[in-house]
């Protein structure tokens, strides 16, 4: 049964905000609607969106797990600009914490790869599943089956719902404080089902919880070919954005709401932002978890 999402966006909140309520079937299978109307000041710019219908069990095995959990329809969910949360990346599952490195004594290598476990564990529990990664029992669901379509700044990505939540924060951010570092992202790329990682690490892409933005004009210098290959990797730097297109300010606006710019890392992606916050924080009214 297909299920229709309708979102009225009140004023100029994110358009990535609407994809909360998303569920996962393909995207063919989805159909949105739009409108926009000024509100007056100070009353808060929110936007609310309408469950017409349950998801329903799929008829025959799927590889992906329906939502029984999504409250029956009509559920109306709102949520206002102005509580969006702030929050920093958490430590632990920064990749810094828990990357191998050479040289490390044996009880130190050993101490990172139960630092290594323990961030899967938390990013299965809260994602999905990656196969080959974590224990499956912890949460058999794909982390497909808590994506969603959405937008930023006007460009398609595909994430977590719960993180497209913490982008649109993000996207209202840089929109107030920005303007004087103007960027217009062209490409993103969201969840992935395949690992580009290795030594065991997993990607973030894979949890849907990580967004490069324009490889080609973000650089990610200590990479493997061909990205260290890119022209502006010759360029001598300071900082990691002298590799970069993107403004500080962005990266400011992306790490008050719990991402990461792995431009930070000793890899030096600078197209790469992870949401390594805590989901449920995300809005400082409630929960994100109106669905998984």
């Amino acid at each position: 049964m297909d299920l229709i999402i309708r979102f009225l966006a009140l004023g100029s909140v994110s358009s990535a905000l609407a994809f909360l309520a998303c569920g996962p079937a393909a995207p063919s299978a989805i159909r949105t609607t739009a409108q926009s109307a000024p509100v007056a000041e100070p009353q808060p710019v929110a936007a609310r969106f309408l469950f017409e219908e349950p998801l329903q069990s799929a008829p025959t095995p799927s590889p992906f797990l329906a939502f029984t959990d999504i409250p029956a329809a009509p559920t109306e969910v709102t949520i206002s600009k102005s509580k969006c949360n702030e929050q920093k990346a958490q430590s632990f599952l920064m990749r810094s914490t828990y990357v191998y490195r050479r040289g490390l004594t044996p009880e130190e290598a050993q101490n990172r790869k139960k630092l290594h476990r323990d961030a899967i564990t938390w990013r299965t529990r809260q994602y999905g599943h990656v196969d080959g990664f974590g224990d499956e029992t912890l949460n058999p669901r794909f982390p497909y089956d808590y994506s969603a379509d959405g937008r930023f700044f006007g460009v398609h990505v595909r994430m977590n719902r719960r993180v497209l939540v913490a982008l649109g924060c993000v996207e209202e951010a840089i929109k107030q404080s920005c303007s004087n570092s103007p960027y217009v992202p062209k490409v993103l790329d969201g969840l992935r089902s395949h690992n580009t990682f290795h030594n065991n690490e997993v990607s973030n892409h894979l949890y849907g919880i990580a967004i490069d933005i324009d490889p080609d004009r973000n650089a990610c210098c200590h990479c493997v070919a061909p990205s260290k290959d890119a022209p502006i990797c010759k360029k001598p730097a300071r900082t990691p954005f002298d590799h970069a297109e993107i403004p500080p300010c962005w990266v400011e606006s992306f790490e008050q709401f719990g991402f990461y710019w792995l431009g930070r890392d000793e890899l030096e992606d600078t197209m790469h932002f992870e949401f390594l916050g805590d989901p449920d924080k995300i809005l400082a009214s409630g929960n994100t978890r109106s669905a998984p």
